[in-house]
């Protein structure tokens, strides 16, 4: 994901809008079809890592943390506290959902 075009704080984007903005499509899809949002979730959590629909399930809300966690850690506004968070937290979570 290239973010080098953003730039944050008074004269550049707001951290919020860029993350809104990312994740505004899975929002709206989910909000039209809330049935359809819950079971594919459940299987994306209880579902069976074998299965090639589940594995680019779980590649696809990767990609979509990997954006998120880039911008905040992009904004300067952002403590060095909170960006060592968001790393550890990416580095915690990867064996339990590695695809590939």
């Amino acid at each position: 994901m290239n973010l080098s075009g953003i730039s944050f704080g008074p004269t550049g984007a707001q951290t919020i809008d860029v993350v809104l903005t990312l994740i505004e499509p899975v929002v709206a899809c989910i909000r039209e079809h809330p049935e359809n949002g819950r079971t594919y979730l459940h299987e994306l959590v209880f579902g069976d890592p074998r299965e090639p629909h589940h594995h680019d399930g779980l590649t696809l809300s990767l990609r979509l943390e990997d954006g998120i966690t880039s911008i905040l850690t992009l904004d300067p506004a952002q403590s060095t506290r909170h960006n060592h968070m968001w790393r550890e937290s990416r580095i915690l979570r990867t064996p339990t959902f590695r695809v590939g």
